[in-house]
């Protein structure tokens, strides 16, 4: 509930936008998990808050959260949550600045994605480096992650994503 609340305070369908009252109940699950035991759901408030920060660019402490929930993720084998934080690091990474880095982690994302269930995870981890990067410049990496998007798109049910996907593979192509 707080993270559908924190992105209409992030998006202004709460009728205005307000970046700190978003940040807020971005916050909060983590702060309420932060004491208990590892799991999926404290992965996914981790990898949320991260994302909060990122919105207000607070991006030192995203890229912490990130790592935080990507290091409960793999600790607790969840490949799913490992792909999407795995994702969430390399973006901020990229916003940081750190690209071989922000690279390795998408790598990372692909690869978790790949071994996890959820076809939304597959589809977010495998189109995010090519819509989030192109200013990168670089045709050998959007070219890789280009046929790698155009593969998924020929053997998974996409839904969704499959619009983005479709638009973003057409301006690498």
């Amino acid at each position: 509930m707080h993270r559908q609340v924190a992105a209409a305070w992030a998006t202004g369908s709460a009728g205005r936008i307000d970046l700190e009252k978003g940040l807020l109940h971005f916050e909060a699950p983590a702060k309420l998990l932060e004491a208990e035991p590892d799991s999926p759901e404290k992965a996914e408030a981790y990898c949320a808050f991260g994302l909060g920060l990122m919105v207000v660019l607070d991006l030192e402490r995203a890229h912490q959260q990130g790592m935080l929930a990507l290091q409960i993720a793999e600790r607790l084998k969840y490949p799913d949550e490992g792909a999407r934080a795995g994702g969430e690091v390399a973006r901020y990474l990229v916003y940081l600045g750190e690209l071989a880095q922000a690279q390795e982690y998408s790598e990372r994302s692909w690869a978790a994605a790949l071994q996890g269930r959820d076809p939304s995870v597959k589809a977010t981890a495998v189109y995010w480096p090519i819509i989030g990067w192109p200013w990168m410049n670089d045709r050998a990496w959007s070219g890789l992650w280009l046929e790698r998007c155009l593969e998924y798109l020929r053997t998974s049910p996409t839904g969704r994503p499959a619009g983005p996907m479709y638009g973003c593979s057409a301006l690498l192509a």
